[in-house]
């Protein structure tokens, strides 16, 4: 029995029926014919509906710049633009090599080093009541004024400008050079699941409620931001947990279980319906949370821990690892040449290409690392489920995770490769929504509808 609370992912969630075993599909994105039934023996289900998960989705996808994390970064990757090819973590046309296993975790830590799990047990230390704040952060404000959870967040690093939204049904424009200015709200007509920010177009997925018995629909409202016009897309069925854009796309994915394609039509300046990929097609057989342009694949994850990739030219399903997680997927973030996923498992994973990718192996199919290191014959710790993670850059570019873990105080700080603990985000409980700029501003939204601002100090000068 599926019983449906429209927060997220609920412990009662059950797998729908299974079909065939998923195979390459036939034809491209206008195709949808040939698309094959899949199954999806994953187990479903999350923990308390209440604390464990709200709503979360991709963070912040700024405009392109030759930063070297903005969503879109050779670094760090949420999504790539409309036309050309993705700017990612596959930069250009060449491949790039996966990195040596040797480089993830800290075997003091008890990271994984190569195929040796050695070291103290590492991992996240024991709850507390303080936060150590790194030294070369500072706190800037706290900008109130949703009244909701902050589901989403995209963060406009040419301009310094935030955009938040929230249950509570508005999309709010703060301005982050004057400590957090609120300079417009928006009223979009139903809760906030999505924002996407790519190109000069604030997308928003909305959820708006049936009147008198009508099913609830998901919107996606698409803002030119230099023109100011809006319309809407409709063809999602409740929530629309996670948008992105790549190869001149605008792609979509919700509780519906579909993953949607919207092309751009010039003349009219909209976005049209292209193709729809359901669980009968070979798509999810459980709500997709999260979708990632991957170099050239389309990365798609959801409640039921599954992870498919896509090819983004002809629409075919390159690859199912069907238990990637153990329960529904959170996030997912590129770092150079690999992959991130989080879950509401506990668990951050990292997954490397393999090295020649064909049909059916596209990653490898077991993470080179996972967060907290897993131990031979050691239960794992009762970590809270990690409810989002974003990539961010100090001040010195050195890269950096942002992780956000159900029922802590804080966001954590982890260090890449290694995932030793950088420090925290204070007096953050529950933190749904997190954005960063390289170099500049952390950003985090929580479910009592506060945003928190920090900003990395300048980095010293070298000595001659």
């Amino acid at each position: 029995m599926y019983m449906d609370t429209h927060d997220g992912p609920s412990s009662s969630f059950q797998q729908r029926g299974r079909g065939g075993r998923n195979n390459s599909s036939r034809g491209g994105w206008n195709n949808q014919s040939g698309y094959q039934g899949g199954r999806n023996s994953n187990r479903g289900g999350g923990r308390s509906n209440y604390n464990q998960y709200d709503n979360v989705h991709p963070p912040a996808r700024g405009r392109f710049d030759d930063n070297r994390y903005n969503d879109g970064g050779d670094r760090y990757s949420n999504g790539s633009g409309f036309g050309g090819n993705p700017r990612g973590g596959y930069r250009g046309s060449g491949r790039q090599q996966p990195r040596g296993r040797g480089s993830w975790g800290n075997s003091n830590r008890g990271g994984r080093t190569g195929n040796y799990r050695g070291g103290a047990r590492g991992g996240r230390p024991p709850q507390r009541h303080t936060y150590d704040q790194p030294s070369d952060i500072e706190f800037v404000a706290a900008l109130k004024g949703h009244t909701g959870t902050v589901t989403a967040m995209a963060y406009d690093s040419s301009s310094s400008q935030l955009y938040t939204g929230s249950k509570d049904e508005t999309v709010r424009l703060w301005d982050c050079k004057a400590r957090g200015n609120c300079l417009s709200v928006v009223q979009v007509g139903g809760q906030v699941d999505s924002l996407l920010l790519e190109a000069g177009y604030l997308f928003v997925g909305i959820r708006v409620q049936g009147i008198a018995g009508q099913p609830v629909q998901g919107l996606i409202k698409v803002y030119n931001l230099k023109t100011g016009a809006q319309h809407d897309l409709a063809g999602h069925q409740e929530e629309i947990f996670a948008l992105a854009a790549a190869n001149g796309l605008l792609l979509s994915g919700g509780k519906d279980m579909t993953i949607r394609v919207w092309q751009h039509d010039v003349a009219s300046d909209t976005f049209q319906p292209s193709v729809a990929i359901t669980a009968a097609q070979g798509g999810h057989q459980a709500p997709v949370q999260a979708l990632l342009p991957f170099g050239p694949c389309l990365v798609s994850a959801d409640w039921a821990g599954a992870i498919k990739l896509w090819d983004m030219t002809s629409g075919q399903c390159m690859q199912t690892i069907q238990q990637a997680h153990r329960e529904p997927i959170m996030r997912l973030l590129q770092w150079e040449n690999v992959l991130i996923s989080c879950s509401l498992d506990s668990s951050i994973k990292v997954w490397q290409p393999v090295e020649s990718p064909t049909p059916g192996a596209v990653i490898d199919i077991a993470p080179v690392y996972v967060q907290p290191p897993e131990e031979a014959g050691k239960a794992a710790e009762n970590w809270g489920g990690v409810l989002s993670i974003s990539g961010a850059l100090d001040a010195a570019q050195k890269p950096l995770l942002m992780a956000s873990y159900n029922d802590d105080g804080c966001v954590r700080l982890y260090d890449l490769p290694t995932f030793a603990e950088r420090g925290h985000l204070p007096a953050m409980r529950d933190a749904r929504a997190l954005a960063a700029a390289p170099g500049d501003i952390l950003a985090a939204g929580d479910n009592h509808g506060t945003v928190k601002l920090w900003r990395w100090r300048a980095a010293p000068m070298p000595l001659n």
